[in-house]
């Protein structure tokens, strides 16, 4: 099998990367720490495009770049995503984010974290969100449990018979769970959010990515994700639930 991906793992990609729908990890920057999270500096490029012409005039990319820089007891993650699509010479996608994370391991066990990120997303009303805040991330057994809290500031588009607040200001509980595992021929791994309002639980945020990765060659694979988001209480007129897809190139520094 891994013989086989080697021989034929570029032509497999480039086919797939051709016929795939872009997906978007908003928060999720746990591939930027488990790369190579035994070097002092490291980084991982997914890359993904889609695009057809003729009956059907459609284009998109998505690019997700990850970096670490871990010296103990001290580690700093950054990640960088955008994603842009368009059908008949029409938008239909155009979000990007950064998210920068310290993390100040205190044994192998327990570690302190903080953090900010700032992300937009045109077609889900949010021209800005901007977070800011920390946490503890506890490890067992290379599985990873983190608890804190953030607090958010948002900016939504204004549009013609919606009454939501345009600049809600709140502060959200964060809860993840990152599992992962390893075999000879592949990674698997699944990751889940969740960030509900402290002054409404009722209002929350969940987000769970699941993932694949396949090795091609020492530093590429193949990695193909699914990743589902909802959000119980969005800005009027945008969906509670997005599901995206993708099969992308990662490549590893």
């Amino acid at each position: 099998m891994r013989n086989w991906l080697r021989r034929n793992g570029l032509a497999l990609s480039l086919g797939l990367l051709l016929s795939s729908t872009p997906a978007y990890a908003i928060v999720n920057i746990e591939d930027s720490a488990l790369t190579h999270p035994e070097r002092p500096i490291s980084a991982t490029l997914n890359a993904a495009v889609k695009g057809s012409a003729g009956n059907s005039d459609r284009l998109g990319a998505t690019a997700n770049l990850g970096a670490q820089w871990h010296r103990d007891p001290h580690q700093v993650l950054l990640w960088l995503g955008y994603d842009y699509g368009s059908s008949h010479k029409q938008r239909n996608s155009n979000r990007g984010f950064a998210h920068l994370r310290y993390r100040y391991h205190l044994n192998p066990r327990y570690a302190l974290e903080s953090f900010g990120q700032w992300q937009k997303d045109d077609f889900a009303r949010l021209n800005r969100r901007i977070l800011l805040g920390g946490g503890l991330r506890i490890t067992f057994m290379r599985q990873h449990l983190g608890i804190g809290i953030f607090h958010e500031s948002e900016q939504i588009k204004a549009a013609s018979n919606h009454t939501d607040p345009l600049n809600p200001h709140r502060w959200r509980g964060n809860l993840y769970l990152a599992l992962q595992h390893k075999t000879e021929h592949a990674k698997l791994a699944d990751t889940l959010y969740y960030q509900p309002d402290l002054h409404r639980f009722g209002d929350y945020r969940l987000l769970n990515e699941s993932s694949i990765t396949l090795p091609i060659s020492k530093d590429v694979a193949l990695k193909v994700s699914l990743e589902i988001r909802q959000q119980s209480r969005p800005p009027q007129g945008v969906k509670r639930t997005d599901i995206g897809y993708s099969t992308a190139l990662s490549y590893s520094l």
